[in-house]
């Protein structure tokens, strides 16, 4: 197990729990991670380790287990997705638990109160999603029920919960941050106004 955890809020308990908010992330065979379970709170956390520890691969596994393309990563080779797999494995796996409470919950009657978003990748260069339940007939904490497996239900499910991963506001990665603060050009500022508004997504779509 890497040494390297999540800092969980103490008083999650007291604390309004939002939909969407990441409860726990899971990697197996990831990058540099071998098995890694990362606990977070409710509200602010912090993820610490030294340099080249895998820091940004929770970041990176994150963002790909809700829906974002490995290339916009900008983690991957000519080899795509499965460049993201442990040196010497055949396959690699990502669970992303979501808390799903409150009134603006997705789907409670099917999931309950949390989420699991499970990806698997593999050497052959595919991968798949499915999206679980340990709430409902058949379902327990020992035993998870897929709810979901094609992408447009995880879109759907990111729409409701407001999660837009390729939104600079919400995932700031170590590229977009380099490159955000180390242009000078208007124009660049611009463009990044333009997707963290989803005015970009708005005139895309028109």
């Amino acid at each position: 197990q890497d040494e390297m955890r999540g800092k969980a809020d103490e008083e999650e308990e007291e604390v309004e729990i939002m939909p969407g908010t990441i409860k726990s992330v899971r990697l197996q065979n990831f990058m540099c991670h071998e098995n890694l379970r990362v606990d977070l709170g409710p509200r602010i956390n912090f993820i610490t380790g030294e340099n080249g520890s895998g820091k940004s691969a929770v970041l990176t596994a994150l963002t790909l287990a809700l829906g974002t393309s490995a290339r916009k990563t900008n983690r991957t080779n000519k080899d795509g997705v499965k460049g993201l797999i442990r040196t010497g494995q055949h396959s690699a796996k990502i669970i992303v638990e979501l808390r799903n409470e409150g009134s603006d919950a997705f789907e409670p009657e099917k999931f309950g109160d949390v989420i699991i978003v499970e990806k698997n990748i593999v050497s052959s260069g595919g991968s798949t999603m499915k999206m679980k339940t340990r709430h409902g007939p058949g379902a327990s904490e020992k035993k998870e029920v897929i709810v979901y497996t094609k992408s447009e239900d995880l879109t759907r499910m990111c729409d409701h919960l407001n999660l837009n991963c390729e939104n600079p506001i919400c995932v700031m990665t170590q590229d977009g941050s380099r490159e955000f603060l180390n242009s000078g050009k208007d124009r660049d500022k611009f463009n990044f106004y333009m997707k963290a508004t989803l005015l970009e997504s708005v005139v895309n779509n028109l």
